[in-house]
């Protein structure tokens, strides 16, 4: 049942996850950038595949009653996931401090939101955003960039750091990884 273009695209991230970064399985903060990087490959893959058709919940052919997806990477504090809401800010609210990865990964996932589409608002620790879209199509280039910068223990503070250097080398596709 869990055969959506979405899902299968998001485990096939997990595959490309393994041949760039490599992060660690368990519960660090790896672990949900893995998680966080496979959501985005889903939304990417759901865009092009399927334009005009909702990119940003993953799994939402999956429910036809009390929820509308597994994650919603739009509106991670939703209660109509599946799993229940998720952090939309580093340490914010429902971030899970034993570190589950699939809850803490749409801190990762709801910035690629935001990178691609914008919007404004504040985030769960009460700060107010106000964030500019450069397409999904342009967001996709940084995220893998940044990506194949990344180590196997990685953590948020390496990912921003990897996604701000991705930016400021845009044409550039030949990265050295950034040791920890």
């Amino acid at each position: 049942p869990l055969t959506t273009l979405d899902v299968s695209a998001h485990e096939f991230g997990h595959g490309i996850t393994q041949f760039t970064a490599n992060f660690a399985p368990g519960t660090q903060e790896s672990a949900a950038l893995h998680e966080g990087f496979s959501d985005i490959y889903a939304a990417c893959v759901e865009h092009w595949a399927t334009p005009g058709k909702q990119t940003w919940r993953i799994g939402e052919e999956l429910f036809n009653a009390s929820y509308n997806c597994i994650r919603d990477l739009q509106d991670p504090n939703s209660n109509l996931a599946a799993e229940g809401p998720h952090p939309d800010t580093y340490h914010g609210n429902y971030w899970n401090n034993n570190g589950e990865p699939h809850c803490n990964s749409t801190v990762l996932s709801h910035w690629f939101y935001l990178l691609s589409q914008g919007g404004s608002n504040y985030n769960d620790l009460n700060n107010f955003y106000n964030v500019t879209g450069i397409t999904i199509e342009t967001a996709q280039q940084i995220a893998y960039k940044a990506e194949t910068m990344l180590y196997s223990s990685a953590d948020y503070v390496a990912a921003r750091n990897a996604t701000i250097q991705a930016h400021t080398c845009p044409n550039n596709l030949n990265f050295s990884r950034t040791l920890p």
